[in-house]
C-alpha cells in the first residue's frame, strides 16, 4: 500500500505511524511535515528498520508537486491543541482549506486514490449538555459569531465540501477525545495536564464539575482508518468512539490508585475552554459499525495502556 500522510508531526499522525509498524502494515509511507528533522528523530525513536513499512520523509509543501502515486492519503494537518487554538484566530480557516485543497486537486488527477481526513466532534457545536447521536443538529449562531467559532466552522466547511464531491472516495473521521503516549504535554488537554502533574509530583487541581469523555487510543483509531480505506467507493463521515466513555473523576481516582496522582478539587478553579465547555463530549452514533468497526478498548483501558507506556519512556 502506498500512503501519503500529511501533518506527520501531529499527535494523531504519530500514533498512526507507530501502529503502522506494530500491526503489520506493509508498503511505503510518505510522511509530509514542515519539521522534517522532527519526523526523522521520531522514526529513529521507533526503530523503524524493524518494521515492514518503508518511510520517506518529505517537506509538507512538496506534496502538490509530487509525482508519486498514492493509494491512500491521510490528512492530519490542523490545529487541535487548546493551547494553540487560543492564538490561531483566522489562521485555522486558511490552514484547513489550504491542504484540503491540495489533496482534492490531487484526487482530480488520481480519482482512484482514497482520502481520509480527520475532522472533529466540534462540528456539532461548542456545548454538549448531552452526547450527540444520529439526530443531533449543529447550531451556528450566525448573528453572533466570535473567533471561538472558527474551529467548528472550518471543520463544517471541510466536511460539506467533501460530501459535495461525492464522486471521490473521501471519508471524514470525527475525533472527540484521543490520547496516546505521543501527546504533547504542553497541549493543554485534561490528560496532558494529568501527566505533567504526575511527572512533576505536583498536585493536580480541578473544579467540582464532572465531565464525560470517550478516549480513543491508537489501536482503535487505526482500525477505523483501515476499514474506511478498505470499503470502496465511500464518501461519508463517521464518529470515532471507544468501547465505553469515562468520567473525569473516574479517571482521576484511577490515576490516584494506580499511578499515585494527587489531586485537589477547588470550587473556584477555572480553565479556559477554547472550543466550549463540553460536559458530555462523546457520540452515541455508532454508524461506523456498518463498516465492521468494533473498538477493542474502553476509554479507561486505553488510557491505562498509553499512560504506562508514556511514563515508562520518560
Amino acid at each position: 500500500m502506498r500512503i501519503a500522510l500529511l501533518g506527520a508531526t501531529s499527535h494523531i499522525a504519530k500514533g498512526l505511524v507507530y501502529t503502522f509498524l506494530h500491526r503489520g502494515l506493509t508498503g511505503r509511507c510518505h510522511l509530509f511535515a514542515r519539521n522534517t528533522d522532527g519526523v526523522r528523530k521520531f522514526l529513529e525513536s521507533l526503530a523503524v528498520s524493524r518494521g515492514s513499512v518503508t518511510f520517506v520523509v518529505r517537506d509538507l509543501d512538496s506534496f502538490e508537486d509530487s509525482e508519486s502515486s498514492y493509494d491512500v492519503i491521510i490528512n492530519c494537518v490542523g490545529i487541535g491543541d487548546p493551547a494553540k487554538l487560543r492564538h490561531a484566530g483566522s489562521e485555522i480557516f486558511f490552514l484547513t482549506e489550504e491542504y484540503d485543497r491540495r489533496v482534492i486537486h490531487y484526487l482530480k488527477r488520481h480519482p482512484g486514490t482514497r482520502y481520509t481526513n480527520f475532522s472533529s466532534g466540534a462540528v456539532y457545536g461548542r456545548d454538549f449538555p448531552s452526547p450527540v447521536d444520529e439526530a443531533t443538529v449543529s447550531h451556528v449562531p450566525i448573528n453572533n459569531l466570535s473567533v471561538e467559532h472558527s474551529y467548528m466552522i472550518a471543520k463544517i466547511n471541510s466536511e460539506a465540501k467533501h460530501r459535495a464531491l461525492h464522486e471521490y472516495h473521501i471519508v471524514d473521521i470525527r475525533v472527540f477525545s484521543y490520547f496516546s503516549r505521543f501527546i504533547d504535554l504542553g497541549s493543554g488537554f485534561f490528560l496532558s495536564d494529568v501527566v505533567r502533574a504526575l511527572r512533576a509530583d505536583s498536585v493536580f487541581q480541578t473544579n467540582p464539575a464532572d465531565m464525560l469523555r470517550d478516549y480513543v487510543t491508537p489501536y482503535d483509531l487505526f482500525s477505523l482508518v483501515m476499514l474506511c480505506v478498505e470499503r470502496t467507493p465511500l464518501n461519508d463521515s463517521f464518529n470515532l468512539y471507544s468501547r465505553g466513555e469515562v468520567s473525569k473523576f473516574d479517571v482521576l481516582n484511577y490515576m490516584k490508585k494506580n499511578f499515585g496522582l494527587r489531586y485537589r478539587v477547588e470550587d473556584d478553579f477555572d480553565y479556559a475552554a477554547v472550543t466550549g465547555r463540553k460536559s458530555n463530549y462523546y457520540s452515541t452514533d455508532n454508524k461506523a459499525r456498518e463498516l465492521g468497526y468494533q473498538p477493542k478498548f474502553s476509554s479507561l483501558e486505553g488510557i491505562d495502556i498509553e499512560m504506562r507506556a508514556l511514563l515508562a519512556n520518560n
